[in-house]
């Protein structure tokens, strides 16, 4: 069961779930997957390292999504989820539930959405309000 390949039938039962996580496969499988604490952790290190050698940052930001709140996108998952869904779903400015639907159904939409405008954050940042940057550290965490 544990060879270098995880499959699904693997995982399947809680048994086989539990020796996994408690093996060195266990650590050395998730630590690729970017929601797992042990690919965050490999990143915290790397921070910390980063402080060491450089100091610290002088400049920090976190983001929160709030894709409810982004009208273009809501407006284009709208304007998609008419074409494939073929619904003529009709929004008004308070109604969450029509929003979640369509947020629910564009997911992927989003998450490239999320990335464009971060890509567009980031080049400004560095680029264009920093110039030449030592060295920059950037993650996304999903949730």
């Amino acid at each position: 069961m544990l060879d270098c390949v995880l499959r699904a039938s693997d995982v399947s039962t809680n048994v086989n779930l539990d020796k996994i996580l408690k093996s060195y496969l266990g650590h050395k499988k998730l630590s690729h997957i970017r929601t797992s604490s042990d690919y965050l952790d490999h990143f915290r290190k790397n921070v910390f390292v980063m402080i060491m050698q450089l100091g610290p940052p002088t400049f920090f930001v976190t983001f929160t999504t709030s894709v409810y709140n982004w009208l273009i996108l809501i407006k284009t998952l709208k304007e998609l989820y008419d074409q494939y869904i073929g619904e003529n779903l009709r929004i008004k400015k308070d109604d969450s539930l029509s929003i979640k639907k369509i947020v629910k159904n564009g997911l992927v939409t989003c998450a490239c959405y999320y990335e464009h405008i971060m890509n567009i954050f980031h080049k400004l940042i560095i680029d264009l309000i920093f110039g030449k940057v030592k060295d920059y550290f950037f993650i996304t965490e999903f949730q």
